[in-house]
């Protein structure tokens, strides 16, 4: 097929409906004046799914903007602001996956950005996804996964254990007056914490691998998370994007062997926080780069850089021995989040 008529058929109409035409899917709660008599006026809430990912402008509309939003969605350019971007946990909230710490990186950010109440669907098709397998891809909307439910669950019920379930919402109350050690906690410091934890994972990971003499050219993501090696979590809703993925990089994440058989690990995050990984980890690698941002589908990692480690077998042992050295002394630096139901009846 020539180019030409490449660019042609580009420029043909997409004749499916669900294209044009999408069910707006407004919950009850705010059709039909429940928000009233559980938010107060002009509130500050986080609703779910985050962003982009859902059609949450039209649940906010449906109220008359009786309450603010906490989430920054501006439009594709750019799809946050850099004051939600900078928090590590926007990334987690639009590809709704665990991350290291997230009770510590979502309080952070619930205090932050003033939230009172976080508001979710209890069943419907709330998440857009692309679906590719009738013809042109459109994007169709869909419900939440069993995964998807158990991890916004575990970012929330730290704060509010005991949330309230009215209509079809979940509402998870935010004490804000009770979390007063969060406050002084920055997104640079949650940045390199959580790049720290990741490669550290991955490193490791990558080592007990090749330990267990496991065949090397079927190193990546999926394999060590079947090895329980990475949080199976750290990886979900990767089924559900509606399109194939490269099961070596996920989510920006990546784990894998490269062309001249060395061990890749790379991950994707802030400009100083991998610059501080990469003097780091130099001295073990064969070959180490840092690559400026780029597009991608996660509209909340746009901004973020790639930090590429690349390990021959005596380097990998050698940093997988430093990473959990460093595990060790982390351990007692980190500030702790408080444990699940610390905050019971703050809301009640």
């Amino acid at each position: 097929m020539s180019f030409a008529v490449v660019i042609f058929i580009s420029f043909l109409p997409n004749l499916s409906s669900t294209f044009w035409v999408h069910r707006t899917n407004v919950p009850a709660f705010f059709r039909n004046d429940f928000y009233s008599k559980y938010i107060k006026q002009n509130d500050t809430v986080l609703l779910i799914p985050f962003g982009a990912y859902g059609n949450v402008d039209l649940w906010q509309v449906e109220t008359n903007f009786y309450f603010r939003r906490a989430d920054g969605y501006l439009g594709l350019t750019p799809p946050l602001p850099k004051s939600y971007s900078e928090w590590p946990i926007t990334r987690a909230l639009y590809r709704i996956k665990e991350i290291p710490d997230s009770t510590l990186q979502m309080g952070a950010f619930l205090v932050n950005k003033h939230v009172n109440e976080v508001v979710m669907p209890n069943g419907g098709a709330r998440i857009w996804r692309w679906n590719c397998a009738r013809g042109p891809c459109v994007q169709e909307l869909r419900p939440f996964t069993a995964d998807e439910r158990r991890i916004l669950k575990s970012f929330f019920s730290p704060f509010d254990p005991k949330p309230i379930h009215v209509a079809d919402v979940t509402i998870y109350r935010i004490p804000l007056d009770r979390l007063t050690e969060y406050r002084t906690i920055s997104p640079v410091e949650l940045q390199a914490d959580l790049a720290n934890k990741q490669i550290r994972t991955l490193i490791v990971a990558a080592n007990r691998y090749l330990n267990d003499r496991l065949p090397m050219e079927r190193l990546s993501l999926l394999a060590a998370e079947r090895l329980d090696l990475i949080p199976r979590l750290w990886l979900t809703n990767s089924e559900s994007l509606g399109f194939a993925i490269d099961s070596t990089d996920i989510y920006g994440l990546s784990l894998g062997i490269d062309r001249s058989g060395d061990v890749r690990v790379a991950i994707r995050g802030s400009l100083s926080a991998l610059g501080r990984l990469q003097h780091d980890y130099s001295p073990y690698c064969t070959r180490v780069k840092i690559d400026g941002p780029s597009a991608d589908a996660n509209l909340a990692e746009w901004t973020l850089s790639t930090l590429t480690l690349d390990f021959d077998r005596v380097g990998l042992a050698k940093a997988a021995a430093y990473a959990a050295r460093q595990e060790s002394s982390a351990a007692a630096k980190t500030p702790e989040a408080p444990e699940k139901g610390a905050f019971a009846g703050a809301s009640d």
